[in-house]
């Protein structure tokens, strides 16, 4: 599967560290402990460029949760896993995902864990759908929290496409519209 372009690249921008755009007070743009790791969870990350369709502790929103969660609120962190865009590709991982060094909230992983607290074009959420749609947001409070304009919404949506999710759904959209 391809690797990002450099035209997909120029398109998104700079790649920012963790909190560098979120509108978030200061005393809330730090990594806790625990949050700056990735060794305990290499095997786990699943990169978009080898498959479809992570393995591990892989789950699907049932209709019914699409309906209830998806559509309303653009979240379901029961059944969430989380994205980021580096340099090369979309990782991806189980928000639930035990993290045994994480202090304050040991069942689940972050963003920053899939980047070692690194760079980053973007983040979000992705659910997979019983109904074979994936639906993408860019919910993050490290990298969602920049603001993405929608030329660089659609390349990132474009770009999971490209590598292989074929029914991508844009959550922003589904918000947009229960209005």
């Amino acid at each position: 599967m391809p690797a990002l372009s450099r035209k997909e690249k120029r398109m998104l921008g700079k790649m920012i560290l963790p909190f560098e755009e979120s509108a978030k007070a200061a005393r809330d743009k730090r990594v806790r402990i625990g949050e700056s790791h990735r060794d305990e969870f290499d095997k786990d990350i699943h990169d978009a460029i080898d498959n479809r369709k992570p393995r591990h502790r892989y789950v699907e929103v049932t209709r019914a949760e699409i309906e209830r969660y998806i559509k309303k609120t653009g979240r379901y962190k029961r059944k969430s896993f989380l994205w980021i865009l580096d340099d090369v590709s979309i990782k991806i991982i189980r928000e639930r995902t035990p993290n045994r060094r994480r202090t304050h909230d040991p069942d689940h992983v972050c963003h920053t864990n899939l980047t070692d607290s690194g760079k980053a074009f973007a983040g979000g959420e992705v659910f997979f759908g019983v109904d074979g749609n994936v639906y993408v947001n860019p919910f993050s409070d490290r990298y969602g929290g920049r603001r993405l304009t929608d030329e660089q919404w659609q390349t990132i949506l474009n770009y999971f496409r490209r590598v292989g999710y074929e029914n991508v759904v844009d959550i922003l959209r589904l918000l947009e519209n229960k209005n």
